[in-house]
């Protein structure tokens, strides 16, 4: 889900069937790719394209990952900036 601090949560569509079809079992690493240009956010599971808004209101700032429903860890996180068009 998209969440936006001391903001409304922006208008997003999430593929239901598309997050079933891509998530891997319990113990096993999941990927995670979100990407944020201008308004626009994509986030994908496991190179599958699962939620998708194009009402981003503030798109600098910080990010935050947040997992409920047990025990979470994190690998490998990369973050990159692209320069404006």
């Amino acid at each position: 889900m998209l969440f936006g601090h001391g903001l409304a949560p922006p208008r997003f569509e999430r593929e239901a069937e598309a997050l079933k079809s891509a998530t891997k079992d319990a113990k096993q690493w999941q990927k995670i790719r979100l990407k944020v240009v201008g308004a626009r956010a994509e986030i994908a599971l496991n190179d599958v394209v699962i939620t998708t808004s194009e009402a981003i209101q503030a798109p600098e700032g910080y990010l935050g990952l947040q997992g409920e429903n047990g025990h979470l860890e994190w690998r490998a996180l990369k973050v990159r900036e692209f320069p404006a068009k």
